[in-house]
């Protein structure tokens, strides 16, 4: 049915993500950092459409994630 058409505009999402790895005598360490939408742009993600219903689910803001792996 062309009256539940639905279109979300496009869009581009710059990322970045450093690794640190070092050997530790017979451990290995590495660290990550990511930063996710590092131009913190407004963007729609997803969108669902249920009875009429229009849902337009918007993308996370800015966000920085880091981990600290030590592997035996």
């Amino acid at each position: 049915d062309a009256d539940n058409l639905v279109g979300l505009p496009g869009y581009a999402r710059v990322d970045l993500a450093a690794i640190y790895r070092r050997q530790l005598g017979a451990a290995g360490l590495t660290a990550q950092l990511n930063l996710l939408n590092l131009l913190d742009k407004t963007y729609f993600d997803s969108q669902t459409s249920v009875a009429q219903t229009i849902n337009a689910s918007p993308g996370a803001p800015r966000t920085i994630l880091g981990t600290i792996r030590v592997e035996f």
